[in-house]
């Protein structure tokens, strides 16, 4: 077996074999060659700028393409610095090739090269966490699905005003909202333009989806959102005349740009009566919600994805502790030799001083790469470490809590 990021010219075929895999059809309206010059001249998003990272599983005539990913690179926030993420996508193996281990050893292979290629942490959207848990994920990041009656939206009665985005319209304003809508959100990306292409491209009256922007009273863009019409009922009938406003975008700066949106709902009283949008979990909206009580709601807790830590070294010396101290964390890791070590930390007021390899000190802490990850991320506290497999505690709690507690993470990008 041969494993390697795919060339220029077997692009189009690592389509094909994720179509073939998940038995979904697969076209291209262009040749391979022409696809690939396109991609380098005007690539439409991320995955057409970094084209290149995707890779295969050979037969050993290096030519016959049996596995399949790809992997997208972005730089994230973590804990006040940024770092540069890969996201994990099109994971595939063509049926009959299954069960010999391709993706096992292009998951080895790419995580070993973005180790050396400065890489601090991967993500991905598993069907299956415990199958991804192997590869060292852990689960990360936690949110919240919102369906309210439109009657619960409260009335705000904002002196702003709402611009429907057409075409490019209002560009500049969603980029400023999306920044501080994720300010202090581990694991959300620092967009680029490009990542915003799809304002240049919205064709509301013809595509069917609507983006709306918020200004304050004084021209300050405070907010955005996108949705479509979607039936309710079940199953949904047309004659009910029942629809939802289902949110793909609900993007807000402060409460001021959540309240602003909250009124432009109300502009759709006579066509839907409920709405649905999705928000990091540890965004609260109860204070904005009168009514609770007297109208259907729906919250839905979802797990966003799993997360994996590909240099711990570097991901202890930029992580944010509480006060000062020093700890020694032991970490397995089967596929990165790098993060199998004893690393003793010490930090203080909230950083890391010293971070460095002391394999002959006893850890306070001993635990797999996957557990280290979903902790240091976030997604849980030093209180769960008991309930944690193949985890051993060697200290209190307390001790461990200054480097283990809850933060904020939202991943931002799809792939």
């Amino acid at each position: 077996m041969i494993v390697r990021r795919i060339k220029e010219e077997e692009y189009q075929r690592g389509g094909q074999l994720f179509g073939i895999s998940f038995e979904f059809p697969v076209s291209f309206d262009q040749s391979n060659a022409e696809q690939i010059e396109r991609m380098k001249t005007a690539p439409k998003h991320r995955q057409e700028v970094y084209y290149w990272e995707r890779w295969g599983a050979f037969e050993d005539d290096d030519r016959t393409m049996m596995g399949f990913l790809v992997t997208m690179p972005m730089e994230v926030e973590f804990d006040g610095h940024t770092v540069g993420m890969t996201g994990i996508g099109g994971v595939s193996t063509l049926p009959h090739y299954r069960r010999r281990g391709s993706i096992r050893e292009i998951m080895r292979k790419s995580l070993r090269t973005h180790y050396e290629e400065g890489y601090v942490l991967s993500y991905l959207f598993p069907f299956s966490t415990a199958y991804y848990r192997q590869f060292g994920y852990g689960i990360c990041g936690e949110t919240i699905r919102y369906t309210l009656n439109l009657n619960a939206i409260p009335r705000c009665r904002s002196n702003g005003r709402v611009s429907l985005v057409e075409q490019g319209s209002d560009y500049e304003a969603i980029k400023q909202v999306y920044r501080e809508f994720v300010k202090g959100y581990n694991l959300a990306a620092k967009r680029e333009d490009y990542d915003f292409n799809w304002v240049k491209e919205a064709d509301p009256a013809k595509d069917a989806q609507y983006t709306y922007v918020y200004y304050n009273e004084a021209g300050e863009p405070k907010a955005y959102m996108t949705f479509s019409k979607t039936l309710l009922g079940d199953p949904p009938v047309k004659a009910d005349g029942r629809y939802l406003m289902d949110c793909r975008q609900f993007v807000y700066a402060d409460a001021e740009g959540f309240r602003g949106l909250c009124e432009h709902i109300h502009a759709f009283d006579g066509y839907y009566e409920r709405v649905a949008f999705t928000l990091p979990a540890s965004k609260k909206i109860t204070p904005y919600i009168a009514e609770w009580a007297r109208y259907p709601l729906r919250k839905e807790l979802f797990n966003q994805g799993m997360v994996r830590i590909i240099n711990v070294k570097r991901a202890l010396e930029l992580a944010k502790y509480r006060g000062s101290g020093e700890l020694r964390i032991q970490v397995s890791d089967p596929l990165i030799q790098e993060n199998a070590h004893i690393f003793r930390i010490r930090f203080e007021d909230g950083r890391a001083m010293e971070v460095g390899v002391d394999d002959g000190a006893a850890p306070d802490l001993s635990l797999p790469v996957a557990e280290l990850s979903r902790l240091l991320l976030g997604n849980c506290e030093a209180e769960e470490l008991p309930e944690m497999e193949n985890v051993q505690i060697s200290c209190d709690l307390e001790k461990l809590a200054s480097i283990f507690y809850k933060k904020p993470s939202f991943v931002t990008e799809a792939f």
